[in-house]
């Protein structure tokens, strides 16, 4: 239960509205717009139906995250936290 409640507010959840993106595009994505912001990167997961997770380790950089408008080539990202009850394929 304590890793649970460790990464609730750590993780962000993405989904671009154009069409999903490889992991290694994402990856750069991140580096690209946090590379200079955050000391640390969050991991990139792909998930099933254009969905990615983004796992930081700090949770303020969650909040900054989520405080801005992002896109990738032009397209919006919508980005939300994760929650315990999230299920990939029902979203």
């Amino acid at each position: 239960m304590g890793e649970l409640v460790d990464i609730v507010g750590k993780v962000l959840l993405g989904r671009v509205q154009a069409h999903a993106y490889s992991t290694e595009s994402l990856i750069l994505w991140v580096k690209d717009i946090w590379g200079n912001i955050f000391k640390d990167l969050p991991e990139v997961q792909t998930l099933v139906r254009g969905l990615f997770a983004l796992h930081f380790l700090q949770e303020d950089y969650t909040n900054c995250a989520l405080a801005r408008y992002w896109h990738i080539e032009m397209e919006p990202i919508m980005l939300n936290y994760w929650n315990p009850l999230f299920d990939p394929e029902r979203e």
